[in-house]
């Protein structure tokens, strides 16, 4: 974890641990490999306080790390089916930092902002003239494209 929150913003680091913490303590899982390199994951508790849905089954790309479940495709973090399976199958490091996105690390925060090149042209500043008339609604939209 401390080379982790070297690498990503303190939100993305505890947003994780949340994850990692569930995955190592509490998850119980099924998994399996479907095809060579795409795993499965199911879970084994069927508690109404428990992370998952009851009868959620989740994929796992086992090249690029990622999974199907919510977490991941909206905050693109390692979840936590990601974070037991590499743990079941003894990899050398629970979190996968090489599938951590550009937006949540640390060096992007800190890279510089390249800005466009303003042009020496002059403008001028003119207020917005009025709308001649009220948008259509829908009705005469539908009654004018007849």
């Amino acid at each position: 974890m401390v080379h982790l929150a070297n690498l990503v913003s303190a939100h993305a680091c505890t947003l994780i641990y949340k994850q990692y913490q569930f995955a190592l303590k509490c998850a119980s899982y099924a998994y399996c490999e479907a095809v060579p390199g795409i795993f499965t994951i199911k879970n084994n508790v069927d508690e109404e306080d428990y992370l998952d849905e009851p009868a959620a089954e989740y994929s796992i790309n086992s090249t690029t790390w990622r999974c199907s479940c919510k977490f991941m495709c909206t905050h693109l973090l390692p979840c936590r089916h990601v974070l037991y399976l590499r743990k079941a199958l003894s990899m050398e490091s629970v979190i996968p930092t090489q599938c951590l996105e550009e937006r949540w690390l640390i060096s992007t925060l800190r890279a510089p902002c390249l800005l466009p090149d303003f042009t020496s042209e002059s403008f001028s500043v003119a207020s917005v003239p009025p709308r001649g008339s009220a948008p259509w609604d829908v009705n005469r939209k539908y009654r004018e494209a007849k």
